[in-house]
């Protein structure tokens, strides 16, 4: 088994939270920047003359770039509306792969050399992070009725939305 680097990340972040109109709006936002190297990456190598395939990592360096934006307000007594909004730019900035059978490049990649030769590809440009939605939008309703002797009743309603992911 080969050994993989651990993984490293900077991280920036800013945001500010307000509360306004007697504590009844509420308003948070961030912004954020991470920068990640030798990011352990699952990939599945189909089987071949010279392995039996299955799982394989590798150490890819990849940034994430977002902002989140989260609004709760209370209009009157009981009432409550709450929503938010994501966005998530992840991007590999490295992603080293062997070469395909033969030695072939595979289209989109870069030849990565060592002392001349070309010993694998970098497919930074052509590959996708996996399992990320580039937007979520989140948004909710909720009344709670007065107390009774049967205790505090509440109704509320709910709504996701996710960008289609790469799998």
């Amino acid at each position: 088994n080969p050994i993989y680097a651990p993984e490293k990340m900077k991280s920036w972040e800013a945001g500010f939270k307000l509360e306004a109109l007697d504590r009844r709006v509420r308003l948070n936002g961030a912004a954020f920047y991470n920068k990640y190297r030798d990011l352990q990456v699952a990939q599945f190598a189909p089987p071949s003359t010279t392995g039996t395939g299955g799982s394989s990592a590798l150490n890819a360096n990849a940034t994430y770039k977002g902002f989140e934006f989260e609004l709760q307000a209370v209009p009157v007594e009981g009432l409550t509306i709450t929503s938010a909004v994501g966005y998530l730019d992840a991007k590999y900035t490295a992603f080293p792969v062997a070469l395909d059978t033969g030695n072939v490049l595979t289209a989109g990649c870069s030849p990565i050399s060592s002392g001349g030769t070309v010993i694998g590809m970098d497919c930074a440009d052509i590959a996708s992070v996996v399992n990320v939605p580039k937007w979520t939008v989140t948004f909710g309703v909720g009344y709670e009725l007065p107390e009774t002797s049967y205790g505090r009743w509440s109704v509320r309603a709910d709504y996701a939305y996710k960008s289609s992911i790469q799998w």
